[in-house]
């Protein structure tokens, strides 16, 4: 199936946990970095990605580069292809878990 089929059927849908999937052509709108000093993921990234008018959560781990951090301005505003893992995060302040696309490695995403 084609990549907005994919996309729209995620959007809620729990039934895809954990399963292994590849977006094309995401435009990422927003981007924010865990800074917690107390968090394990200090330095993971969250990219707000739009496609067709639906809006998706790219969730990266921290990511190095020749030994530097990957820092966020690395893709805002850029148009990127993904391979990642369906997963859930319950946002700060809220009872409702939201679908993200969990990425483990700089590969994963690849910028136009």
């Amino acid at each position: 199936s084609n990549v907005e089929d994919v996309t729209s059927t995620f959007v809620g849908n729990y039934n895809a946990l954990h399963t292994t999937v590849k977006l094309t052509g995401l435009t990422v709108v927003e981007t924010y970095t865990t800074t917690k000093e107390t968090s394990d993921d200090k330095g993971a990234i969250s990219l707000t990605c739009e496609k067709d008018g639906v809006k998706i959560t790219i969730r990266t781990i921290v990511l190095y580069e020749d030994g530097k951090l990957v820092t966020a301005d690395r893709f805002e505003g850029q148009t990127i292809d993904i391979k990642g893992i369906v997963d859930a995060y319950t946002p700060e302040g809220s009872t409702e878990a939201q679908i993200q696309i969990r990425v483990f490695s700089l590969d994963a995403i690849t910028i136009h």
